[in-house]
C-alpha cells in the first residue's frame, strides 16, 4: 500500500494560483512578465472575448429594433488659419465614438494604462464604425 499526501491551498480575492499552487498578487497576471516559475501567469491573456464561428466583424451590431446607436463627442481644441477666399480653415479636434457590443467579451483587463491591451490582430476582428469627411484635405486614419 502507498501513502500519498494532498496538499491543499486556496489564495485569497486578489491573488492569482501559479499551475504550481503558488499565490501572486493578481495585478501581475498578464503583464507580460513570467512572475510564476512555469509562466502560467502569462497563459491565455487575450483581452477579447468573441466567437470566431458566429461572430461577423463586417456587420455591426444591433439592438431589438435592427438599429445600431453609435453615441459621438467631437472636441475643438484648435483653430488655425482661415481663408475667406479660398473657403477653408484650418481645425484640431478629437472625435470620438461610442457603441455597444454585445458579440464581445473582454477579459483580463486592468485599471490603468499598465497591463493587458488588445493586440492589433484582434482589433482587426472586431466591427469598428468607418468615418471619412469628405471636405477636408486629409484624410483621418
Amino acid at each position: 500500500m502507498q501513502n500519498q499526501i494532498c496538499l491543499s491551498f486556496q489564495c485569497n480575492l486578489q491573488e492569482f494560483s501559479c499551475h504550481d499552487g503558488t499565490c501572486l498578487n493578481s495585478s501581475v497576471r498578464c503583464n507580460g512578465i513570467n512572475e510564476c516559475f512555469d509562466g502560467s501567469d502569462e497563459i491565455d491573456c487575450r483581452v477579447l472575448k468573441i466567437s470566431q464561428d458566429s461572430y461577423l466583424g463586417a456587420n455591426p451590431p444591433v439592438t431589438d429594433d435592427r438599429r445600431t446607436i453609435i453615441n459621438v463627442s467631437t472636441e475643438i481644441f484648435y483653430i488655425g488659419s482661415f481663408d475667406p477666399k479660398a473657403m477653408t480653415f484650418v481645425v484640431g479636434f478629437k472625435f470620438e465614438m461610442f457603441w455597444f457590443d454585445s458579440r464581445i467579451k473582454f477579459a483580463n483587463l486592468k485599471n490603468g494604462t499598465s497591463g493587458a491591451q488588445m493586440l492589433e490582430s484582434e482589433k482587426q476582428l472586431i466591427w469598428i464604425p468607418k468615418i471619412f469627411f469628405s471636405n477636408s484635405l486629409q484624410s483621418i486614419d
